[in-house]
């Protein structure tokens, strides 16, 4: 059933930390069988980071 869909109270623990604490960066989609023989499911694959205070970073130019 996998974290983001399970009912119980350390399935909610974890959604509550992911969406207080992290920064979702990227979804990764994988079609199913790519885990075989382990699995056959599609899987998802959720990047997150801490989420941090930071100062916006303003780049003008570039350099190659």
């Amino acid at each position: 059933m996998g974290v983001l869909f399970g009912s119980s109270n350390a399935h909610k623990a974890i959604r509550k930390e992911l969406i207080e604490n992290q920064k979702l960066e990227a979804v990764i989609s994988m079609p199913s069988g790519v885990f075989k023989p382990y699995a056959g499911v599609s899987t998802g694959i959720l990047i997150f980071t801490k989420k941090q205070v930071m100062e916006e970073l303003i780049m003008s130019g570039s350099m190659i």
